[in-house]
């Protein structure tokens, strides 16, 4: 079984720190999709899409591939997101175009991630020490209950 989490992470690489654990006890292979442009997702049968949450969504790389994207009927995807402080569905957008696309069962994992941007940085950040050990555990979990 093949999988992949493409991913987008570069302000205080919350989202990589998680991707690359994930990878190290999991075995997914990771994609930068800041670095890597040209993606064939046919060969893969679980899919993650992750991200830092920038100006209440996920990057516009991220949403932009997903939007072009085709998949097979018998592909997994999640959505994985990493920010200072959750109050909105984030993602809602997303599973509706992965839906339109006919993916159906869309987990979504979060994790709190250090936050600086705004009046964040101006208050000296928010969620200073995530992902931390816990939130990297509980990642873990939920890829692995991923079949």
């Amino acid at each position: 079984m093949k999988k992949v989490i493409i991913y987008a992470s570069y302000h205080h690489k919350n989202t990589k720190k998680i991707v690359d654990e994930i990878s190290r006890k999991e075995g997914y292979e990771v994609i930068d999709l800041l670095k890597e442009k040209d993606i064939d997702l046919s060969c893969y049968d679980i899919i993650g899409f992750a991200s830092g949450i920038y100006f209440g969504k996920m990057h516009k790389r991220i949403i932009g591939f997903i939007e072009k994207a085709e998949f097979k009927n018998n592909q997994r995807v999640f959505l994985m997101y990493t920010c200072g402080f959750r109050f909105y569905n984030y993602v809602k957008g997303l599973k509706k175009t992965l839906r339109e696309k006919g993916i159906k069962d869309i987990p979504v994992f979060y994790s709190r991630g250090y936050d600086s941007y705004a009046i964040w940085g101006k208050l000296g950040g928010i969620a200073k020490n995530h992902p931390n050990e816990e939130d990297i555990k509980r990642a873990i979990k939920f890829v692995k209950e991923i079949k």
